[in-house]
C-alpha cells in the first residue's frame, strides 16, 4: 500500500545499494530536495536541450501557418508514433503537409528531449549519491553516448501509449465526423463505444507508466542493451505498484500547482497581448520544473534498487 509520512533529505553515498528507500512522500521530498539544492544547473540542461528547441519549432510553424502556428505550437509534443496513428486514424481529407510537420517536429522535440532527460537523470544520479559530484558538461556528454538506447526506448514507450489509446481515439474522431450540432440527442454510436475504449486506454497508459517507471535511471545507471533496460526497469517495479502510483500522484499535483500558478500569472497579460502569452507560461514551466519528473525517476530508482537489494538479502 502507499506510504505516507514524513520524508528524509537526499543521502550521500557511493553505493548503489545503499538505503534509499523511502515512502510515497519521501520520494516527492527527496526530488524537491535535490531540485532546489541545484535548480541553475537543472535550469540549464532543461533549457540548453529542450526548451531551446521548442522555441525554434514555434518559429517554424510561425514561418508556416503565421500566427495560426501560435495556437498548434501547444500541440507538437515529442511522440511521433502517436502523429502516425493519429494521420492513420483520421477522418476526412488527410493535410499532408501539416502531418508530415508535426511528425518532423515530433521526432526532432523527442530527440532533444531524450538527450536533456538522460542529462538531468545523469546528474541527479551523481548528486544524488555523492552531493556537489553532478557536472553539466559531463552530464550531457554522457547522455549522448547513451543517444541511441535513450531514444529508443521512449520512442517505443511513446509507441505504446499512442497504441492503447489509438483505438478510442478513432471511434471518437467518427463520431465528431457525423454529430450534427443540430441534432444534439442524436448520438452517433461511435461515441458509445469509443468512450470504454477511452477509459480503457488510459488505464493502459497508467499501468505502462509504472511498469516502465525507472526505465530512464535503468538506462543511464546501468550497462543494458534496450531490450534488457526494459526488463530491468520490470524487475525493479514488479511488486511496487501502488508505491509507484502514489509518489506519481504526489510529484504530479506538485508540477501541476507550480504550472497553474505560472499560467495564472501570464493569464492577463494574454487577454491583452494575444496567443504569446500562452507560450511564454508553458517554456517556463518547462524550463524550471521540467526537470523535476526526471528527478522523482532517479530518486525512485535509487529506491526500488535498494528495496530489490534488501530482497535479495533477505532470499540468501
Amino acid at each position: 500500500m502507499v506510504e505516507i509520512g514524513p520524508g528524509l533529505g537526499p543521502q550521500p553515498s557511493d553505493s548503489l545499494d545503499a538505503d534509499f528507500t523511502v515512502n510515497a512522500t519521501g520520494l516527492v521530498s527527496r526530488t524537491l530536495g535535490l531540485w532546489s539544492r541545484k535548480i541553475v544547473q537543472y535550469t540549464l540542461l532543461m533549457g540548453g536541450l529542450y526548451v531551446v528547441y521548442l522555441v525554434i519549432q514555434t518559429l517554424i510553424l510561425i514561418a508556416l501557418y503565421g500566427t495560426f502556428g501560435l495556437a498548434i505550437a501547444s500541440s507538437v509534443g515529442a511522440n511521433p508514433i502517436g502523429v502516425l496513428i493519429g494521420a492513420i486514424g483520421s477522418e476526412g481529407e488527410l493535410n499532408y503537409q501539416y502531418w508530415m510537420v508535426s511528425f518532423f517536429l515530433n521526432f526532432g522535440g523527442l530527440i532533444f528531449l531524450s538527450l536533456a532527460a538522460g542529462a538531468i537523470v545523469k546528474f541527479s544520479l551523481d548528486d544524488y549519491g555523492t552531493p556537489r559530484a553532478g557536472d553539466v558538461s559531463g552530464s550531457v556528454s554522457f547522455s549522448f553516448g547513451k543517444a541511441v538506447t535513450l531514444i529508443s526506448v521512449q520512442l517505443i514507450t511513446g509507441g505504446l501509449a499512442s497504441a492503447v489509446l489509438a483505438p478510442g481515439n478513432i471511434f471518437l474522431a467518427r463520431g465528431l465526423a457525423q454529430y450534427d450540432p443540430n441534432n444534439p440527442f442524436d448520438v452517433p454510436s461511435e461515441f458509445i463505444t469509443a468512450m470504454p475504449l477511452i477509459f480503457g486506454g488510459l488505464i493502459g497508459i497508467i499501468l505502462i507508466q509504472i511498469v516502465f517507471a525507472p526505465l530512464l535511471a535503468v538506462v543511464i545507471a546501468e550497462d543494458v542493451s534496450i531490450l534488457g533496460s526494459f526488463r530491468r526497469a520490470y524487475e525493479l517495479s514488479s511488486g511496487n505498484f501502488l508505491h509507484i502510483f502514489g509518489g506519481y500522484i504526489l510529484v504530479g499535483f506538485l508540477v501541476g500547482i507550480i504550472g497553474f500558478l505560472l499560467s495564472g500569472i501570464f493569464y492577463t497579460m494574454y487577454l491583452t497581448y494575444g496567443d504569446w502569452m500562452l507560450l511564454i507560461p508553458a517554456f517556463l514551466s518547462t524550463l524550471l520544473v521540467g526537470s523535476l519528473s526526471y528527478i522523482f525517476i532517479t530518486v525512485l530508482y535509487r529506491d526500488l534498487a535498494s528495496r530489490a537489494s534488501v530482497r535479495r538479502d533477505e532470499w540468501w
